[in-house]
């Protein structure tokens, strides 16, 4: 009885204090003062939440083909912006890239739960999937666009 009401108390105390802020569309945040890899990396993550979300099987091959292909694009310049700006290791800038992707990812796929828990649809009547969405093309085009032809 006491550690069960212990654990409530646990659970009330902590169980809805945040870890961090909501995610913001990423067009209002691009151009302030952020880390010039941030908003590559943000994409990358949009697109592994969504291609997860939505399931890599469902989507078919040439889509999957196309969502990956972006997401090394914007990953391989957050890398390049990351190296200019230390002297790590390439090894350890993409340890911390994809370190950094996940965790982003998982915060849209967060999003995605609660979305689809209380309206039944992940992003369908959500603005900030929208509009990320849109910001995220424009990106992944000028990532693909600055990296050498394969």
């Amino acid at each position: 009885m006491f550690s069960t009401s212990l654990l409530f108390l646990a659970s009330i105390a902590l169980g809805d204090a945040p870890c961090a802020q909501e995610l913001k569309p990423l067009v209002e945040i691009i151009g302030t003062d952020i880390e010039k890899s941030y908003p590559f990396v943000r994409c990358g993550a949009f697109y592994q939440a969504s291609l997860e979300w939505a399931g890599e099987n469902r989507v078919g091959s040439e889509m999957r083909s196309k969502i990956k292909k972006s997401i090394d694009s914007l990953l391989t310049v957050a890398a390049l912006l990351r190296a200019k700006a230390t002297s790590e290791s390439p090894e350890w800038i993409m340890q911390i890239v994809y370190r950094d992707t996940r965790n982003i990812a998982d915060l849209y796929i967060k999003r995605f739960e609660a979305n689809y828990a209380s309206e039944g649809l992940a992003w369908g009547n959500d603005a900030l999937w929208r509009s990320d969405s849109e910001t995220c093309k424009i990106l992944s085009e000028k990532a693909h666009a600055s990296l050498p032809a394969e």
